[in-house]
């Protein structure tokens, strides 16, 4: 083994290359890492006992992308550059370079093989390898300019290695410093930022740095495009998305028509109007409804059914220019599937950072003659991601390989991963061959991870004949997958390996947590893999679409400071949301929760239900005072459990809402909770406060013994608004017994006894 030069090694590109600005010039140093030239052979699954050399190097390398040439090392990177600029030359300023001996050829690159019938034809260029070289003799090269997300990007590639195949030696690139120059044409545009543009763009390019007073404060707008026969029921969802800080927006197919043609001019003009650009975008419904972009439903691998159209608004190039996302619902039961994603969605995105993490990596099965090789191919990316990202991120990472029963699956689902990534053989309604949609069916997990499947047609969402397992696992009731990443056709083992690679490398351990924004940076740098040719990425780039919520938070949106309902809140049928706040949740606005709906109001300090608050008969509502802790959760609050409903937190207990009303749950009037009730009574050691307050007031609160000495004053507070309010208080210090809790606010006083158990 030949050992490289350098003393260093570098875990990624961030500390290989580094970019600075000066005017109009921008100037980008690269040092090389290290790297070893081994010995390897292509004998499986070529059957060529040659022997080669092969170049050994960080693995954001890809390799120079001729089929029967060396397999000689390259680096592709984006820099951000201002939109009107132009005419862009490279000029090398320094270069470090030294030549070394090899004992070996270097290994040529083969084509990429079909996972589904792979066909292994060795290739190698005879007539180059006997000669001096000369195929790729340069350093550097400019690839392309391109717009993403309304911004000018270029691409340049850094080729390290230069090879003499005749001589056997390597002229070898440890470090340079080159200019990129280029011209301004004067020629500005309105910008737009956005906390989910910004920080995309900021994974994306090496130099994209952000002004403090150009930085966003908004996380982004979200535009829904949805059948008006769902619009109902995708309000409390949007509502939901706006409560956390998106400016939502959801518009019908009955106002901007049910065409590809209408749908993509309607998405188009919004993005060319900053003012109501979009980050994000939610297409509602199958395909009968809201049409896929372009592709054959039949599975052609050459004309995938893709989505990616909708997203490309600026720039001639296969760029994304806003997050896009399907919930892909059927027409025979399409607003309970639309209610099971929807609150899917909301529990996950609410609970993540409190799941334990887990994560689960199955690798298929292959009985081709080939068949060891397939398999090796299918856990590759496997065993690069789990200790390069998941390790790294404090994953619990098991390894189902080659799995010898169906069980297998359906276990790895049940232990409640966050993320369930597969990589083997597929079709529309199966993974690893012979495990069927029943993996789903048969599941009973109440933890709903993303499910990424680097496989073939798990993701045509378009197949007339049969519903998709990417559907069937997103629409699954309680149980299944909170989004779905599988592609629509026959994919490329190569391929498969380089996205799995890209999407949960670096990508995966940026600051961007944004489900979207990760798959859009790992399948851009998808393209930046040589050895695949352009074809087949125009295919991956096009086939892998997302099933779920483009804008999900991956880390969880944590503990919100508080929660204010300024918008019309209805909750129908079906409907299961939490909200959580450390501090306080208040509605300003109607704030109905309609019979079969499930609402928890959890908050740190107080809960406060204006008027336009409305509990319907048969609903369940549950209001308590917790602190928004990170602990970890035992149970799903979206499980249905006959025997005993049990809260997501063990230290949590239940109760119904009918506990803390001065009503019975048998009008579809409005209830409002008493004016003052204790609940439960007796106590053991805590019991919870819920309090009317008809006008401004203050309000002291006391506790007394049955002789009239006051034992605690639990809480005065300055002016109060008007609302109901609930606190949370101990008993725990005081012996058993009856005691007097007594509230007085500006002009009334009420009481009542209180008994410790």
């Amino acid at each position: 083994m030949l050992a490289g030069v350098l003393a260093t090694a570098q875990n990624n590109t961030v500390d290989i290359i580094q970019v600075s600005q000066n005017n109009d010039i921008l100037q980008v140093s690269f040092t090389l890492p290290t790297y070893d030239i081994i010995d390897t052979s292509l004998f499986v699954p070529y059957g060529i006992r040659e022997v080669f050399n092969y170049i050994e190097i960080d693995d954001e390398f890809g390799i120079i992308d001729s089929v029967g040439l060396p397999q000689l090392p390259q680096l592709s990177f984006d820099l951000f550059v201002p939109y009107d600029a132009t005419d862009f030359e490279i000029d090398i300023i320094s270069a470090e370079t030294m030549k070394i001996g090899i004992d070996k050829k270097i290994m040529p690159a083969q084509e990429d093989v079909e996972t589904e019938n792979p066909v292994f034809n060795f290739s190698m260029n005879r007539r180059y390898y006997a000669s001096m070289g000369g195929f790729c003799s340069f350093f550097i090269q400019f690839n392309e300019s391109f717009i993403v997300f309304g911004e000018q990007g270029i691409n340049v590639t850094i080729f390290p290695f230069i090879y003499n195949p005749q001589e056997d030696s390597l002229i070898v690139l440890n470090n340079v410093v080159f200019s990129i120059s280029y011209n301004l044409t004067g020629t500005r545009k309105e910008i737009y930022h956005s906390i989910a543009k910004d920080n995309y763009l900021n994974s994306l390019f090496k130099n994209y740095n952000i002004e403090e007073s150009n930085k966003a404060s908004n996380k982004g707008r979200y535009l829904m495009i949805t059948p008006l026969e769902y619009e109902s029921t995708l309000t409390y969802f949007a509502n939901y998305k706006r409560n956390i800080g998106f400016d939502v927006t959801v518009v019908t197919t009955n106002t901007i028509g049910t065409s590809v043609t209408s749908i993509k001019n309607y998405i188009q003009n919004r993005y060319n109007n900053t003012s109501t650009r979009p980050d994000y975008v939610l297409l509602v419904g199958d395909v009968d409804k809201i049409p896929a972009y372009e592709g054959d439903p039949a599975g052609d691998e050459e004309d995938p059914i893709t989505d990616l159209g909708y997203s490309l608004l600026e720039g001639n190039d296969n760029l994304a220019d806003v997050f896009l996302g399907r919930f892909s619902v059927s027409n025979e039961n399409g607003v309970n599937e639309l209610k099971n994603i929807i609150n899917k969605t909301i529990f996950m995105e609410m609970n993540m950072h409190r799941f334990i993490k887990k994560a689960k990596f199955l690798a298929g099965n292959d009985d081709h003659w080939n068949h060891v090789y397939m398999e090796s191919e299918f856990r590759r990316g496997h065993e690069y991601v789990i200790p390069y990202s998941f390790e790294p991120l404090g994953y619990d990472c098991e390894k189902i390989y080659q799995p010898s029963s169906y069980s297998a699956f359906v276990d790895a689902l049940n232990d409640n991963p966050l993320f369930y990534i597969y990589h083997g053989h597929g079709s529309v309604i199966s993974i690893n061959q012979n495990t069927y949609n029943n993996c789903f069916q048969d599941a009973a997990n109440f933890v709903f991870p993303f499910i990424f499947a680097f496989a073939c047609r798990s993701g045509n969402f378009a197949n007339m004949d049969y519903i998709c397992l990417g559907e069937r696992f997103i629409r699954a009731e309680n149980k299944g997958a909170v989004a779905y990443f599988g592609a629509s056709v026959i994919t490329l083992t190569n391929s498969n390996v380089a996205i799995e690679k890209r999407i949960f490398g670096d990508s995966f351990l940026t600051d961007n947590h944004i489900l979207r924004a990760i798959i859009n940076t790992g399948m851009r740098r998808y393209t930046y893999v040589a050895g695949i040719g352009n074809k087949a990425k125009e295919r991956h780039l096009k086939a892998y679409n997302l099933l779920g919520d483009p804008s999900f938070d991956t880390k969880g949106i944590g503990c919100q400071q508080n929660f204010t309902f300024n918008n019309p809140e209805v909750f129908k049928q079906d409907a299961k949301v939490t909200y959580r706040a450390n501090n306080n949740i208040q509605n300003e606005n109607t704030f109905v929760v309609e019979s079969g709906a499930e609402v928890k109001l959890l908050a740190g300090n107080s809960v406060v239900l204006k008027p336009g608050f409305r509990a319907e008969a048969g609903s369940n509502v549950e209001i308590k005072i917790v602190p928004c802790d990170d602990g970890s959760i035992q149970k799903s609050s979206l499980e249905n459990n006959n025997d005993e409903k049990q809260h997501i937190t063990e230290e949590i207990t239940q109760f119904e809402f009918d506990e803390v009303i001065n009503s019975v749950m048998e009008t579809d009037e409005i209830i409002y909770p008493a004016l003052f009730s204790i609940f439960p009574n007796p106590a053991n050691d805590d019991f919870s406060l819920a309090y009317t307050l008809e006008e401004n007031s203050f309000v002291q609160i006391d506790l007394y013994n049955m002789q009239g000495v006051l034992i605690k004053n639990y809480l005065q507070l300055p002016q109060q608004e008007a609302g109901i309010y609930y606190h949370n208080f101990s008993l725990s210090n005081l012996p058993s017994g009856l005691y007097m809790l007594v509230i007085k606010n500006n002009a009334k006083t009420f009481s009542s006894k209180i008994i410790k158990h």
